[in-house]
């Protein structure tokens, strides 16, 4: 059944207005991220809670970096979480709203604590990696 000849421009226009909202698709948004420790501390069991899933980066030594992992839609402030001698530390963005999503390619999250018996003392800087 056709629609009615007056209402076809606003179905066209909800129709654009859905496919302009619908999410970047995976080809568009991949990226392979991996962590820095930059602090004189072990980090154990690393993960970063993606928008499409947690990546488990495992123990990571002072000054060391993770294997990159693969994910789709990343931010530049992302929720991490880490053991920094059995004290579990969280670093935990209010929202994304208003937050660009990274474009395709590398980056490292470079991990410091500022006190290990501060559970909000793991922080984060993005570089991209070339």
């Amino acid at each position: 059944m056709r629609a009615p000849a007056f209402l076809r421009p606003a179905l066209a226009a909800a129709a654009l207005l859905a496919l302009a909202s619908c999410n970047i698709t995976d080809a568009e948004s991949t990226v392979d991220a991996r962590i820095q420790n930059a602090s004189v501390y072990t980090l154990q069991g690393v993960t970063v809670h993606f928008a499409e899933g947690d990546v488990v980066f495992g123990d990571i030594a002072p000054g060391q970096l993770s294997a990159s992992k693969r994910t789709g839609v990343a931010y530049t402030n992302e929720y991490i979480e880490a053991t920094v001698q059995g004290q579990r530390m969280v670093q935990q963005p209010i929202d994304h709203t208003g937050d660009p999503v990274l474009e395709r390619g590398s980056y490292t999250y470079v991990l410091t604590v500022s006190s290990p018996t501060d559970p909000n003392g793991l922080h984060s800087s993005l570089h991209r990696d070339k």
